[in-house]
């Protein structure tokens, strides 16, 4: 289990999408083994895993793979898939079932093809889709050796269709570079509206993931606030509890539900060892704050910790002593050791539902034993560690 992918509130349940190895737990492996996973669930709670949803079409353009990519509701009411093809480019792909199982993939794949030296548009780092009136646009990130190398910023390129066959190339979404540092890229970008402004919520592969609040209008997104949902290191998914790849969708009570990876930190060969891979976050809710900032709080339906009298709050970090003790109940799995060091203002939580041990694409209802408050580690069930009730945390 790797990047959240598409999201959806459809006939009343919650369908989650993400990356898949279905050959061995682990993410990184031969050619063409990345599918979409698909897991459902009523509540945010309780989930089922569903069959694979996207498998790579042999001699198709997906056929090394089916990476990253969003889920939206089309102009004719049908949820589409649109994700990066690997070597093809931006591909699409349609349902018609309720439960969301059953996917088709568009004849005219890839619909945007991968750009050649001279174009001046990039695909990687994984395309966002919406709807406006009749008009389909899709955003696709800049996850390149241009980024990386810090020969240009974040930045994220825009397109257009009426028939969702063809394609235009507008111009660059935003510009980047302002609030973040060089070899920062745009990816798996997310672009929604959120109260009288819209959120740019993306990662990059240097410090992970973070989001600009901004205006937009007339096809441009102008970035007017910046903030960090984790600070990452040389390589983000390298520290054991970092935020990774976040995904929202909008329910059916107008809330903007987020959804994230937990970076594990583990080497592959224990994965694939233990036989499962890959923690997803639990649900969360944004909401925009009166300075225009996001605030995060827990989805009601969650008290990961009343087995334990204990309740989850949200939190911000200042300077903090991580120790990390937390077991994964029928894993063998203890995390970390005891660490010092100063944690960025506006850090990332970290609790987490994990996948189970025996089926590595299903979901489990399972906190994490540990989960961080008020810039210190807490243990659930204990009477020295009662927590005050949820409240918003600002991020």
């Amino acid at each position: 289990m790797n990047d959240p992918n598409g999201t959806f509130f459809w006939q009343g349940r919650y369908h989650l999408f993400y990356q898949y190895n279905p050959h061995e737990a682990h993410h990184v492996g031969r050619t063409g083994t990345i599918h979409w996973g698909h897991t459902v669930s009523e509540n945010l709670v309780d989930w089922v895993d569903l069959p694979i949803a996207l498998t790579p079409t042999p001699d198709g353009p997906d056929m090394d793979g089916c990476f990253s990519g969003t889920g939206f509701v089309g102009p004719d009411g049908v949820p589409t898939i649109i994700y990066h093809g690997v070597p093809g480019g931006i591909c699409l792909a349609t349902s018609t079932d309720d439960m969301l199982v059953h996917w088709e993939k568009h004849p005219a794949n890839p619909v945007i093809l991968t750009p050649g030296p001279d174009d001046p548009y990039k695909v990687d780092g994984a395309p966002c889709g919406w709807v406006e009136g009749d008009t389909c646009y899709a955003i696709t990130g800049n996850s390149s050796h241009d980024a990386f190398d810090g020969r240009e910023p974040d930045r994220a390129y825009l397109f257009k269709s009426d028939d969702m066959a063809h394609w235009e190339y507008m111009h660059p979404f935003y510009e980047g570079g302002v609030y973040t540092e060089r070899g920062e890229d745009c990816a798996v970008p997310d672009f929604f509206p959120l109260g009288d402004k819209h959120v740019l919520l993306f990662a990059s592969h240097r410090r992970g993931p973070h989001y600009y609040v901004g205006s937009y209008a007339d096809n441009k997104f102008i970035p007017e606030h910046h903030r960090r949902l984790a600070f990452g290191e040389t390589n983000f998914t390298a520290r054991t509890g970092i935020l990774n790849e976040c995904q929202t969708l909008l329910d059916d009570n107008n809330r903007r539900i987020l959804f994230a990876r937990i970076s594990e930190a583990r080497y592959g060969c224990v994965q694939r060892a233990s036989g499962w891979a890959g923690i997803m976050a639990l649900p969360s809710v944004l909401s925009l704050a009166t300075d225009n900032h996001l605030l995060v709080e827990p989805v009601p339906s969650w008290n990961p910790c009343a087995e334990n009298t204990s309740t989850l709050r949200t939190w911000r970090s200042r300077r903090t002593r991580l120790c990390r003790s937390t077991r994964w109940p029928g894993t063998g799995w203890r995390s970390g050791q005891c660490s010092s060091g100063t944690m960025p203002r506006n850090s990332a939580w970290s609790y987490a539902v994990r996948p189970a041990a025996r089926n590595r694409r299903k979901f489990v209802s399972t906190p994490i034993r540990t989960i961080i408050t008020a810039g210190r580690y807490h243990r659930c069930g204990s009477s020295s560690s009662m927590l005050p009730a949820p409240a918003p945390g600002r991020i």
